[in-house]
């Protein structure tokens, strides 16, 4: 996919063209994938949310234009992730609902870390969201454990000095625009 352009990509999709399709698959739902089985769910789940989100995708530029910030890629794995987590938080939250009453307390207790982990998550979205497309990419490709070389070669990197150097450059920059967030520092009991 490295080769088209977003609007060629989301011409194909608008198009329903099947090369650009089977493309977008193999490109990005071997990412997904690994995210979705990382984070308790199975393959089954993976090609539920990548479905979810290609529709969701095709819904919008059917019906209106869609203009990306960041590569398309980057886009539909932030909206699989999104989707999934999404997902994953109703399925807890019908799981703790059916439990018994008594134990509800110390659940709450138990769930707080969570809710810590999700605002901080969301906030590493929202900023990592605001990224240059090559970091927005190299991140949540690490984010995600991707092995190196598959990085190397998604991203068209020839050495992994590459690509450690350019992990720790767009890492910084991020970890810059984290402490910089009021809200951040206030999640991180910084002030």
């Amino acid at each position: 996919m490295k080769h088209l352009t977003t609007g060629e990509i989301l011409e194909g999709i608008r198009q329903k063209n099947d090369r650009i399709l089977k493309m977008i698959y193999a490109d990005t739902y071997p990412i997904i994938r690994r995210y979705v089985k990382l984070n308790n769910g199975t393959e089954q789940d993976a090609e539920d949310v990548f479905q979810e989100a290609l529709v969701l995708i095709f819904r919008k530029i059917s019906e209106e234009d869609l203009e990306l910030t960041s590569s398309f890629s980057t886009y539909l794995t932030a909206l699989c992730k999104f989707l999934w987590n999404n997902l994953f938080r109703k399925n807890v939250k019908l799981s703790i609902q059916s439990l018994n009453p008594e134990l509800l307390p110390d659940i709450e207790k138990i769930m707080e870390v969570p809710q810590l982990e999700l605002n901080l998550k969301r906030l590493i979205q929202k900023h990592l969201l605001q990224m240059q497309p090559e970091c927005q990419q190299l991140l949540m490709l690490f984010y995600d454990q991707i092995p190196m070389g598959e990085i190397k070669q998604h991203l068209g990197f020839s050495r992994d000095a590459q690509v450690r150097k350019r992990k720790f450059i767009c890492k910084k920059k991020l970890m810059e625009r984290l402490q910089s967030d009021p809200e951040f520092r206030d999640l991180m009991g910084l002030d």
